[in-house]
């Protein structure tokens, strides 16, 4: 899974910050660690992203393509 990723260390990812009576704004926070980007090529790879918790294993990129997850969560390359 994930054949072509990118690792990458301690990221610029979007956050979601609620304001309260349906408003809320995105801030650009930088994730520490260590993450793989990567862009999800078959329905297997995006079922897979579905199971991981947003905010914590799953960020989404302040800039470019794909998404950001933890390097402890990706499948090892065959």
């Amino acid at each position: 899974m994930f054949l072509f990723r990118q690792i990458i260390e301690d990221p610029m990812v979007l956050r979601r910050k609620d304001l309260g009576e349906n408003k809320f704004t995105y801030r650009v926070t930088q994730a520490k660690g260590k993450f793989y980007r990567v862009i999800p090529d078959n329905w297997k790879e995006i079922c897979y992203l579905k199971l991981l918790e947003k905010g914590d294993t799953l960020e989404v990129p302040a800039d470019g393509d794909g998404v950001v997850i933890r390097d402890t969560v990706t499948p090892p390359q065959p």
